[in-house]
């Protein structure tokens, strides 16, 4: 509220029982659990190359060994589940099931501000949402967050949407060409005509400046904080691609 004009009608909710979700410790949590299962093997550093449908219904994976010169071996399993994020699109087109065929992806990404700055940081302990602008899809809502990223107290300010062809942070800038077929393309036009408000908001988001999103914040953080967190994250803005 610091900053902002005491004649400018604000209303806000606020609850005091919110937290943070650190997926990263779900995930060690999750896998220390299984891995004190019979019959549960965590494979890290691996690379599946390839499926096969055998004669039995059942499959056989070609993983390889990343760690010691791309050493490949085969898994035979009944079931596969793939949940592999980015490169989910390309591993369920690679089983040739023809469920795969009109499956496609877009790597859309978020960006956000980020500041360490101590006078910004010890002024700001919480998650404060604000509204999304006329037309703008509702993952647009621009918020300003504490957060703890690798043990340090940080103030993010976005998202602002960001593209890049790579399904993957190290992925290939081929990845959006390669998984783009004569069966998916078609519904990812269609995808894109029904959606025209957002294929809108995204070109104008890749298009912002750096003042363009230091406006943007101002409007959130109009008091001198705003300088603090913009002369940071202005030329070490974080990026965070996802498909």
């Amino acid at each position: 509220m610091e900053g902002r004009d005491p004649n400018q009608k604000v209303a806000a909710t606020r609850t005091e029982i919110g937290t943070d979700v650190n997926y990263g410790e779900i995930t060690r949590q999750l896998v220390g659990s299984l891995q004190k299962k019979e019959n549960f093997t965590l494979s890290l550093n691996s690379e599946v190359r390839g499926f096969k449908r055998n004669a039995d219904n059942t499959w056989s994976v070609t993983v390889a060994d990343l760690k010691h010169n791309d050493e490949e071996h085969v898994i035979k399993a009944k079931f596969v589940f793939i949940g592999a994020g980015g490169a989910a699109l390309k591993l369920l087109q690679e089983t040739g099931i023809p469920e795969a065929e009109n499956y496609a992806g877009f790597p859309v990404g978020g960006q956000f501000l980020v500041s360490e700055n101590p006078d910004v940081v010890n002024r700001h302990l919480a998650k404060v949402y604000g509204q999304a602008s006329v037309g703008a899809p509702p993952m647009s809502v621009p918020h300003i967050d504490t957060r703890i990223l690798d043990g340090k107290r940080v103030v993010l300010f976005g998202p602002f949407a960001t593209f890049s062809t790579k399904f993957l942070k190290n992925g290939s800038l081929w990845d959006l060409l390669s998984s783009t077929t004569t069966s998916n393309v078609g519904p990812m036009v269609d995808v894109g005509l029904d959606n025209f408000d957002l294929v809108k908001y995204l070109i104008s988001q890749v298009m912002l400046s750096d003042d363009d999103r230091f406006e943007a914040l101002k409007r959130v953080l109009p008091g001198r904080e705003a300088s603090g967190l913009a002369s940071v994250a202005g030329g070490s803005a974080r990026a965070d691609h996802q498909a």
